[in-house]
């Protein structure tokens, strides 16, 4: 349930943002349903499940922002990589696992 609604956070971000044009809710939770083989259904209660432990449900929370943070140290290093002389730009590399804007 953590990766799931990891993947959301960032899928949120993403619309949140309007990044490449932005992303719908249904593009968005088609590639959650996809990738996790769930539908918004089971999702739901799923998610109503988990957050029916408040303390259980803080520490999900927890794990994910720390995903994030890491997430977000790791893209901090990798522009100032990019920014150093001699170095050149990062290539857009594809990551099959991320939703493709449209």
């Amino acid at each position: 349930m953590v990766d799931i609604l990891y993947d959301i956070s960032l899928l949120e971000g993403i619309k949140n943002q309007n990044i490449n044009g932005g992303l719908s809710n249904k593009k968005a939770m088609d590639y959650v349903s996809q990738k996790y083989q769930v539908d918004s259904t089971r999702l739901a209660e799923s998610n109503m499940y988990y957050a029916s432990d408040i303390e259980e449900y803080k520490k999900m929370l927890g794990e994910i922002k720390d995903r994030l943070k890491g997430e977000m140290q790791k893209a901090e290093e990798e522009l100032k990589k990019e920014k150093l002389p001699g170095n050149l730009p990062m290539q857009n590399k594809l990551n099959p696992d991320t939703p493709q804007i449209e």
